[in-house]
């Protein structure tokens, strides 16, 4: 399971790396199995954002609110992960133009919701300072994504069926190796080899911390 996190936390960043990885967690001495396993872990990202921040400035000019930059662009990613650990398996990109929530269960999702919010606005909805006293310019809109999963072959059912949840999404995964093979190409754009290492390696410091 860490490998989904982590490479969710990574996503919006590319192939860059966190500036600091602060981890804590139970892994058992010796032989154990994955679901002993649960760890918590924050880590920190620069963000070279500056085409990004003069937008924002000068809609919040229009909107006379406070546009003073930060020091530096930080983003944060904080989450827990535990095979056998409860949780509400929802993963949330947070940015200053609204929020994109994965749904349950985030490893294997099949719909995502995304709250979005004009420019200069702040908090979660609108105030009477973000608008001059009309809420409705600053509302959030919101709308709902579905990614269905495929149907199950006759073949598939016949052999008992899946037997975790949503596995039948790897179609789109098996199709999509199809599609790059076909191509004449060996890695995938929306996550490259970069990507990879630099999630393997986000993982070894984590094991590290933990072990220590």
């Amino acid at each position: 399971m860490l490998p989904y996190v982590v490479g969710a936390f990574s996503l919006p960043f590319g192939s860059r790396e966190p500036d600091r990885i602060t981890a804590n967690g139970i892994i058992p001495d010796g032989d154990y199995d994955v679901g002993d396993v649960a760890i918590g872990m924050t880590m920190t990202f620069t963000i070279d954002d500056n085409e990004s921040h003069q937008q924002q400035q000068s809609a919040s000019r229009e909107n006379n609110i406070d546009s003073r930059p930060p020091p530096r662009n930080k983003a944060i990613a904080s989450g827990v992960v535990g095979y056998l650990a409860e949780s509400s398996e929802v993963t949330m990109y947070a940015g200053k133009r609204g929020r994109i929530l994965v749904n349950a269960p985030a490893h294997c999702p099949t719909s995502a919701t995304l709250i979005s919010k004009p420019i200069g606005s702040r908090g979660n909805g609108a105030t009477s300072s973000d608008s001059g006293g009309d809420s409705s310019s600053s509302n959030p809109t919101t709308m709902h994504v579905q990614f269905p999963l495929p149907l199950p072959s006759k073949a598939i059912l016949d052999s008992g069926g899946v037997q975790l949840p949503n596995s039948m999404g790897f179609v789109y995964e098996a199709e999509a190796v199809r599609r790059l093979i076909s191509a004449k190409s060996y890695t995938f754009p929306q996550w490259t080899p970069e990507e990879s290492v630099g999630s393997i390696r986000t993982i070894e410091q984590m094991l590290n911390q933990i072990n220590q």
